[in-house]
């Protein structure tokens, strides 16, 4: 009922956390789009619990539909603005990518939608890949025909990583938070995104590091190639809104 209530009456609030260049020439920073639930007191609670419980009930699906709407009804406000926005991802769930009717609401939402394709990413994990990988490459095919960009998030954390990599045509791959970390103290860690690195590139794929917390970290990225960071270091998650009508947050500067 809680989760029920809270996409009734507006009780999430959508967020931006930048993800930002980390070589020469590279890209302007993008933005992963973030909800964050209102507690009954109208703080901003964390996700997890939240997104935990929503999958646990089936109700996934009803998040990403919301999530997906309010992005877009929100960005159509402000056309003008999205020039000066590198762009955007929304993370899409399982439940999500298994459902016909989700897909299809999506589709039909970029397609109808005056807010320019290569401004739009969708974010999948690794683990949405295990459950039914030829139906969710041509998911992503379709849309990326669109004009839209994948990534892939969480990259790492499963046990068959690499071998999806010749199949997925996903523009980003997301190292996983796990690591980067100790990327610093472990030597296993720094071989691996280093070799993560090097395949992406080969294959044509940016990198993005998540969970980048200090300079040192960020500048042993930036030696190994990796293309952008995301993490406190750079920039912690602020209303989507102060983005899109310009308002530069001060979280937002590195």
């Amino acid at each position: 009922a809680v989760i029920e209530d809270a996409l009734e009456n507006n009780g999430i609030v959508l967020m931006a956390q930048p993800i930002v260049p980390l070589q020469e020439g590279q890209d302007e920073s993008h933005y992963e789009v973030l909800m964050r639930p209102l507690g009954e007191d109208g703080e901003l609670q964390g996700p997890f619990h939240f997104i935990t419980a929503a999958e646990h009930y089936g109700l996934m699906r009803a998040v990403d539909r919301w999530v997906v709407n309010h992005f877009f009804d929100m960005a159509e406000q402000q056309l003008d603005n999205l020039k000066q926005i590198g762009g955007f991802s929304i993370n899409l769930s399982g439940q999500s990518l298994a459902d016909s009717d989700f897909k299809a609401f999506l589709k039909q939402r970029i397609q109808a939608s005056p807010i320019p394709r290569e401004k739009l990413g969708f974010e999948i994990t690794e683990t949405v890949m295990v459950k039914d990988a030829r139906d969710t490459i041509n998911f992503i095919n379709e849309i990326r025909q669109t004009g839209c960009s994948f990534y892939l998030d969480d990259f790492g954390s499963g046990y068959a990583s690499f071998s999806y990599l010749k199949d997925l045509t996903v523009d980003f791959i997301k190292i996983d938070g796990l690591f980067i970390r100790d990327l610093l103290e472990d030597h296993t860690s720094r071989t691996m995104v280093k070799s993560v690195t090097e395949i992406a590139h080969f294959m044509g794929k940016q990198v993005v590091a998540e969970f980048v917390e200090d300079q040192e970290t960020a500048q042993a990225l930036q030696e190994m190639g990796v293309d952008f960071i995301q993490g406190y270091h750079v920039g912690r998650p602020f209303p989507l809104q102060q983005l899109l009508v310009g308002e530069e947050s001060r979280s937002n500067v590195c």
